[in-house]
C-alpha cells in the first residue's frame, strides 16, 4: 500500500486541484460552538465523515478573548457568550446532550445540531464561509436570524465595525 501511495504522489504536481467545499450544499452535524459567528462540523463527503471549522457569512459576532488593553473588554466577553447562545438555539444545538451516532440520510431534522450549510470561498483563515439554515428547505437563514438580533454586525470584509459603537444598532426582527 505505502509503495502504491509513494508511486502515486510521486507524480503529483501543481496541476493537482486544490480541496474546496466552495459551492458545495448538504446537512451538517454541529460539533462544537466557538462564537457566534465559528463553529466546528461533521459532514459527509465522498462517503467519509470529515470535521471542519466554519465561519458563518454576512456578520460578525463578537470575540469571545478580546485584546487584554480593550475598553469594556468584559461587556465584550458577555456580548460574545450572548451571540454564541443565540446561535446555539437558532441552530438548534445543545452541548450539554451527549453525542450521539449521527445518521446524515434522517430525513427529518431531529438530530442535535443537524443542519443545512451552503459553503462559499475560504476566508483569510482558510475557514469555509457558510450559510446555515435549521431545515433544507427554510427560506430564512440562521444568518439572517442572527443578524435581526442585534448580536452581531453585518460583515462583508474589510474593516470590522466595533461593538460598542452607537452606529451597530439592532436591526428589526424576522
Amino acid at each position: 500500500m505505502f509503495c502504491l501511495t509513494k508511486r502515486i504522489l510521486s507524480k503529483a504536481d501543481d496541476s493537482v486541484p486544490v480541496f474546496s467545499l466552495n459551492n458545495f450544499e448538504g446537512y451538517a452535524k454541529i460539533t462544537s460552538v466557538y462564537d457566534g459567528d465559528t463553529f466546528n462540523a461533521c459532514l459527509k463527503l465522498h462517503g467519509r465523515v470529515l470535521k471542519f471549522r466554519f465561519r458563518t457569512i454576512g456578520y460578525d459576532s463578537p470575540e469571545m478573548k478580546p485584546s487584554l488593553l480593550m475598553q469594556n473588554r468584559d461587556r465584550h466577553i458577555m456580548l460574545a457568550k450572548a451571540a454564541r447562545e443565540r446561535f446555539k438555539v437558532l441552530c438548534g444545538f445543545d452541548d450539554r446532550e451527549g453525542t450521539r451516532w449521527w445518521n446524515p440520510f434522517m430525513c427529518r431534522n431531529r438530530v442535535n445540531g443537524l443542519v443545512w450549510i451552503q459553503c462559499f470561498k475560504n476566508d483569510k483563515y482558510g475557514r469555509p464561509l457558510v450559510k446555515v439554515y435549521r431545515r433544507r428547505h427554510d427560506t430564512v437563514s440562521v444568518n439572517d436570524r442572527m443578524l435581526c438580533s442585534g448580536l452581531v454586525n453585518a460583515y462583508e470584509g474589510g474593516k470590522k465595525s466595533e461593538f460598542d459603537d452607537p452606529k451597530s444598532e439592532p436591526q428589526k426582527s424576522i
